[in-house]
C-alpha cells in the first residue's frame, strides 16, 4: 500500500502514459502527457462528475454518449470533447476547464482515500 501523494510525486518522472490506481473508492486513471498531469477517471460517479463540470462551464450544451465509445480504448470524455470542439459546441477554453474541474474532484476524492491499494503504469 502506497500513499496517494508519493504516487502524484513520481508523476514528473514519467512521460506519457496512463496511471491506474486502485483505493477504497474504486479504480482510477490518470493520463500523463510529457510528466504533466492531463485527466483523470474514476469508475464511481463519472458521469455525475462530467455532467457536473459541463454544467458549470456550459449550462445549455446538450451532450450525450455513442454507444460504440465502449469498444473504444480512449475515455469516452475525451472522446465527448473531441467532437463538442469539432462541432463548435465548446471552445477550446471551455473544454480546459471541464478537464481542470474533473481533474481536481478526482484528486479530491482520492487524496480523501488517502491510500492506494494497487497501481499500475501503461
Amino acid at each position: 500500500m502506497e500513499h496517494i501523494s508519493n504516487l502524484l510525486d513520481q508523476l514528473e518522472q514519467l512521460n506519457d502514459g496512463e496511471l491506474r490506481l486502485t483505493s477504497k473508492s474504486g479504480q482510477w486513471r490518470f493520463y500523463v502527457l510529457d510528466g504533466q498531469l492531463l485527466y483523470a477517471s474514476g469508475q464511481a460517479r463519472a458521469v455525475r462528475r462530467f455532467h457536473r463540470a459541463a454544467y458549470y462551464h456550459r449550462a445549455n450544451w446538450k451532450w450525450g454518449v455513442d454507444p460504440a465509445w465502449s469498444e473504444d480504448k480512449q475515455a469516452w470524455e475525451v472522446l465527448l470533447l473531441e467532437r463538442a470542439i469539432a462541432h463548435s459546441q465548446l471552445s477550446p477554453i471551455q473544454v480546459k476547464l471541464i478537464l481542470r474541474m474533473v481533474l481536481g474532484e478526482c484528486l479530491f476524492e482520492l487524496l480523501h482515500d488517502g491510500t492506494v491499494t494497487a497501481s499500475a503504469w501503461l
